[in-house]
């Protein structure tokens, strides 16, 4: 669609990616990432990848690796629960 309107000069000039037409960072960042769309790409999949090999490595949150809630904790948690069945 946007080459459709770039021909025909439905679009305005600033719409454009070039580095001297943005304004703030974020805009900068977002036409980086337009003009070199395999690098967003494959840096948006190593991202994945990493975030998702730090999660399998650190396991799921019952793994017998991660602290329980403390037993007075849950003393505390079972009060609570127990006060709040008793007003309904």
């Amino acid at each position: 669609f946007d080459r459709y309107a770039e021909r025909r000069g439905l679009l305005d000039d600033h719409w454009h990616t070039s580095p001297e037409t943005n304004e703030t960072a974020a805009e900068h960042v977002v036409c980086w990432l337009l003009r070199h769309r395999v690098a967003a790409l494959a840096a948006f999949g190593g991202a994945v990848a990493v975030l998702t090999t730090g999660a399998l490595i650190v396991g799921p949150p019952t793994s017998p690796r991660t602290p329980s809630v403390p037993k007075y904790l849950r003393s505390v948690i079972e009060n609570l629960r127990v006060r709040l069945l008793a007003k309904l």
